[in-house]
């Protein structure tokens, strides 16, 4: 069941363009150990490679952080792993830390913060991330109010603007 669920996630962080490891690229010996199963020795390579500012290896940083793959379960550094990741523009850890303040894992429910950060995926390229983004931002605007919404797009279009 988790090799499918790590399968999934590829095809998901492949079609969004976060993840494109190339020969004797030290992600892609990091993202092959992690898809061969050895968590424990990928988490010591992504973390130094997220440490040194790779950006692919910042989001799975807050994969396996969320997934609990090579260290205990931790929602709230996976949260500081996937906001890394997505104030550099990252559009699959701007969905997932989204989804993060949609439930309050890792960091407080902020319905206005989510918004931001969906409303930036539903403007990405990436296809699968923007309809994912969207039906979210969709389900959690029903439960906000106008001003929250406001909020929400005011943060978007400042964080666009930076």
């Amino acid at each position: 069941m988790r090799q499918l669920r790590r399968a999934a996630i590829v095809v998901v962080i492949l079609a969004a363009g976060s993840i494109m490891p190339a020969a004797a690229d030290p992600f892609d010996n990091a993202f092959n150990t992690y898809m061969a199963g050895d968590f424990g020795a990928a988490i010591k390579m992504m973390d130094k490679l997220g440490r040194e500012g790779d950006i692919r290896a910042q989001y799975m940083m807050g994969r396996m952080f969320s997934e609990g793959e090579g260290v205990r379960e931790d929602d709230a550094a996976a949260a500081k792993w996937y906001q890394v990741a997505a104030d550099r523009g990252d559009v699959v850890s701007q969905l997932s830390l989204g989804t993060f303040y949609v439930n309050g894992d890792g960091v407080a429910q902020n319905f206005a913060e989510a918004y931001k950060w969906l409303t930036l995926v539903a403007l990405s390229e990436n296809r699968t991330a923007k309809a994912q983004a969207l039906e979210v931002r969709d389900l959690i605007s029903q439960l906000m109010t106008p001003d929250q919404i406001d909020d929400g797009e005011r943060l978007a279009v400042a964080w666009k603007q930076k």
